[in-house]
């Protein structure tokens, strides 16, 4: 099961040919799509790879099964077990169907990967997971976490007491655009949180939230802290960059990109993320930013001609 252990030769990325360039269309809803699936034989080990990364990539898998639903469900996912007696969860490609038509088909274990290695620079909340081959098949392979509990199984005062974690995955789940975050991909484990399923991250979807945010509310040092290291690392970004251009649209990685510039100017100057009132300033000055407002309003604009009228 042991993947190509190549890495970027001098840490730099291998650009593709110009028939291997993703071709790019315009789809129904206005956003860009990638309509070809990336090069896999061309997928190489992250230049920054840990032992124990490069450990959970070439584990042997002794026996396999299906998560409790996994089999029937869209997105098949399966608990693997190592040898040695560890375990896995493992998403073959093959096995994963796309339900966001920004996020290409073949990408999903590419975008469980990226999240994970952004989160290495962020706050620890993605368990380690890395790209390989389980008997063949292009997979993203994720350590497994147990005696978790879903954030479905606390109570409202065991939730309160979580809320700087579940403020770091606030901003890491709008970071990365996670569009299917819900309460059965946070786990929580001695008092931290744990993020999973990260496959439909990095597109262009909005992101989904579970019933929290955190507008208007001051941020720790700790976040601001991470979120400035992370912008300011030019060495790293240039690393991630390169990763994501190879295998993602120019639209997601430049959204990425974009965002945390953002995020990382809004705590720098407010110590939290202002509601939509107290930025109109900011609004009124930058043309991303209105541009953006403008496309949402076309696009209500034109669901509200859609929708059935009543009576």
């Amino acid at each position: 099961m042991a993947f190509n252990p190549e890495v970027f030769p001098d840490d730099k990325t291998i650009p593709l040919s110009e028939e291997e360039q993703k071709e790019i269309k315009e789809s129904e809803e206005g956003h860009l799509v990638a309509v070809l699936e990336p090069p896999a034989e061309k997928w190489h080990r992250s230049p920054t790879a840990t032992e124990e990364e490069i450990e959970l990539e070439t584990r042997k898998v002794t026996s396999s099964h299906y998560l409790e639903g996994g089999k029937t469900h869209m997105n098949r996912v399966e608990i693997v077990a190592f040898e040695g007696g560890s375990f896995g969860v493992v998403k073959k490609e093959k096995d994963q169907k796309s339900i966001r038509h920004t996020i290409e088909q073949g990408t999903g274990c590419f975008r469980d990967q990226f999240a994970y290695e952004l989160d290495k620079e962020l706050f620890g909340l993605v368990p380690r997971t890395v790209v390989g081959r389980i008997d063949g098949d292009l997979s993203s392979i994720q350590e497994y976490v147990y005696d978790y509990r879903m954030l479905w199984d606390l109570n409202k005062e065991e939730i309160q007491k979580l809320r700087p974690e579940l403020q770091k995955l606030w901003i890491f789940n709008y970071l990365i655009k996670n569009s299917d975050r819900n309460h059965g991909n946070i786990l929580e484990k001695d008092g931290k949180i744990i993020a999973i399923d990260n496959s439909t991250s990095l597109g262009s979807e909005e992101p989904l939230y579970v019933a929290f945010d955190y507008i208007g509310e001051k941020l720790s040092p700790e976040i601001i802290e991470k979120v400035h290291a992370l912008r300011t690392n030019r060495q790293m970004l240039e690393i991630l960059r390169g990763r994501l251009e190879k295998f993602l649209p120019s639209t997601n990685v430049d959204g990425f990109f974009n965002r945390l510039k953002y995020v990382d100017d809004l705590l720098q100057k407010h110590g939290m993320i202002p509601s939509s009132r107290e930025m109109k300033k900011e609004f009124a000055k930058d043309p991303n930013l209105i541009k953006m407002e403008k496309k949402r309003e076309k696009q209500r604009q034109k669901e509200d001609k859609l929708e059935p009228k009543k009576g």
